[in-house]
């Protein structure tokens, strides 16, 4: 209960970033899919207005990065990966800084009081940039839930957003690919699925292994 009292807040904030893209993100698919004629008429600049908005929805967790991905994919193809990696970026930054704000240090600070939390952050931060990659390759860590976790152990922002948007970058332009088939379809049967998933496990295997390593390395 002790950490309920003197950190709720960062808890509180870490629960509603991992429940909010699953809540939100059906209403805001749903939206686009209804409207996606209008969606796909977009200019370059209504594309670029419609990502620098989506930069806050996704630091505020109301919708899952990869899935922005797929139907970014499945509205414009592949001229919107510049627009994507934009927002992605953007959104970190928004994430980051929020939590540092909101967490001002106390989660970690009552954690490093029973578990050698500090200690630990200060070994992994000596290879931050490759930890940072192997996080955001893989789609199982929620990207505004790692934005908080990052915030509070207080890890470079440099590291962190030049690390982020290298391990979204694989995952992004797969989910752009999926995205940009899935509209030039018209049966399930049309996609031969196996290598997607195929790719997605491997993303998750890859992200797993290296964190791993890491983690051996520094702390082994």
């Amino acid at each position: 209960m002790k950490i309920l009292d003197r950190a709720s807040g960062s808890l509180a904030l870490l629960v509603y970033l991992g429940l909010m893209p699953t809540l939100c993100g059906g209403f805001i698919a749903g939206y686009a899919l209804m409207h996606q004629e209008w969606l796909k008429s977009f200019s370059t600049a209504e594309i670029l207005s419609i990502n620098l908005l989506f930069s806050l929805v996704l630091a505020i967790g109301w919708i899952p990065t990869t899935f922005f991905s797929l139907l970014s994919g499945y509205l414009w193809g592949w001229e919107c990966v510049p627009f994507v990696c934009m927002s992605y970026t953007m959104a970190s930054l928004f994430g980051y800084y929020g939590s540092t704000g909101l967490d001002n240090g106390q989660l970690i600070q009552l954690l490093n009081e029973k578990f050698p939390v500090q200690q630990i952050v200060e070994r992994l931060k000596k290879s931050s940039f490759w930890l940072t990659v192997f996080c955001r390759l893989s789609p199982v860590f929620p990207f505004a839930v790692m934005n908080a976790v990052f915030a509070i152990v207080k890890y470079p922002i440099g590291v962190f957003v030049g690390g982020g948007l290298v391990g979204m970058l694989p995952r992004t332009l797969f989910a752009i690919y999926l995205g940009q088939r899935l509209s030039h379809v018209s049966s399930v049967q049309q996609l031969k699925s196996d290598y997607n998933i195929w790719a997605s496990i491997l993303l998750v295997i890859a992200s797993f292994i290296g964190i791993g390593w890491i983690g051996k390395k520094q702390l082994g």
